[in-house]
Protein backbone atom coordinates (compact mmCIF):
# COMPACT_ATOMS: atom_id res chain seq x y z
CA UNK A 1 0.00 0.00 0.00
CA UNK A 2 1.32 3.73 -0.80
CA UNK A 3 0.51 4.56 2.76
CA UNK A 4 2.66 2.47 4.23
CA UNK A 5 5.86 4.02 2.26
CA UNK A 6 6.96 5.78 5.50
CA UNK A 7 7.65 2.83 6.95
CA UNK A 8 10.15 1.64 4.43
CA UNK A 9 13.58 2.58 6.04
CA UNK A 10 16.26 0.76 3.82
CA UNK A 11 17.38 1.64 0.33
CA UNK A 12 15.13 1.95 -2.45
CA UNK A 13 15.77 1.08 -6.15
CA UNK A 14 13.12 2.63 -8.48
CA UNK A 15 12.75 2.06 -12.19
CA UNK A 16 10.87 4.21 -14.74
CA UNK A 17 10.34 3.59 -18.11
CA UNK A 18 11.07 6.54 -20.59
CA UNK A 19 7.95 5.14 -22.69
CA UNK A 20 5.76 4.84 -19.88
CA UNK A 21 2.77 6.48 -19.91
CA UNK A 22 1.13 5.44 -16.56
CA UNK A 23 4.42 5.92 -14.59
CA UNK A 24 6.24 8.44 -17.07
CA UNK A 25 9.78 8.99 -16.61
CA UNK A 26 9.30 12.94 -15.80
CA UNK A 27 7.97 11.88 -12.22
CA UNK A 28 11.75 10.11 -11.49
CA UNK A 29 12.99 13.91 -10.04
CA UNK A 30 10.16 13.81 -7.44
CA UNK A 31 10.43 10.11 -6.85
CA UNK A 32 12.65 10.33 -3.50
CA UNK A 33 10.27 12.69 -2.08
CA UNK A 34 7.40 9.10 -1.40
CA UNK A 35 10.48 7.41 0.80
CA UNK A 36 10.28 9.42 3.90
CA UNK A 37 12.06 7.18 6.07
CA UNK A 38 15.38 6.78 4.17
CA UNK A 39 17.17 8.80 2.37
CA UNK A 40 18.84 6.29 0.26
CA UNK A 41 16.75 6.02 -2.39
CA UNK A 42 17.95 5.08 -6.04
CA UNK A 43 15.91 5.97 -9.78
CA UNK A 44 16.76 4.42 -13.09
CA UNK A 45 15.06 6.22 -16.39
CA UNK A 46 15.47 3.00 -18.88
CA UNK A 47 14.58 5.36 -22.49
CA UNK A 48 13.19 2.44 -24.72
CA UNK A 49 10.54 1.17 -22.57
CA UNK A 50 6.97 1.11 -21.38
CA UNK A 51 5.03 0.03 -18.11
CA UNK A 52 5.38 -3.73 -18.26
CA UNK A 53 9.07 -3.71 -18.00
CA UNK A 54 8.97 -7.77 -17.57
CA UNK A 55 6.88 -8.10 -21.02
CA UNK A 56 8.75 -5.39 -22.90
CA UNK A 57 10.80 -6.57 -25.51
CA UNK A 58 13.93 -4.72 -24.08
CA UNK A 59 13.23 -6.30 -20.91
CA UNK A 60 17.02 -7.23 -20.02
CA UNK A 61 17.78 -3.29 -19.86
CA UNK A 62 15.85 -3.76 -16.90
CA UNK A 63 16.90 -6.44 -15.37
CA UNK A 64 20.72 -5.67 -16.31
CA UNK A 65 19.62 -2.40 -14.54
CA UNK A 66 18.71 -4.62 -11.31
CA UNK A 67 21.55 -6.64 -11.46
CA UNK A 68 24.30 -3.57 -11.51
CA UNK A 69 22.55 -2.07 -8.55
CA UNK A 70 22.29 -5.24 -6.25
CA UNK A 71 25.85 -6.22 -7.42
CA UNK A 72 26.70 -2.27 -6.20
CA UNK A 73 25.30 -2.80 -2.85
CA UNK A 74 26.47 -6.23 -2.29
CA UNK A 75 30.20 -5.97 -3.65
CA UNK A 76 29.44 -8.55 -6.00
Amino acid sequence: SATRLAEVTGPVFVQLGGRDVIGPAALAVGESQHWHATTDVTVEVIDNIGHCFNLHPANRASWDGIDRYLRSRLGG
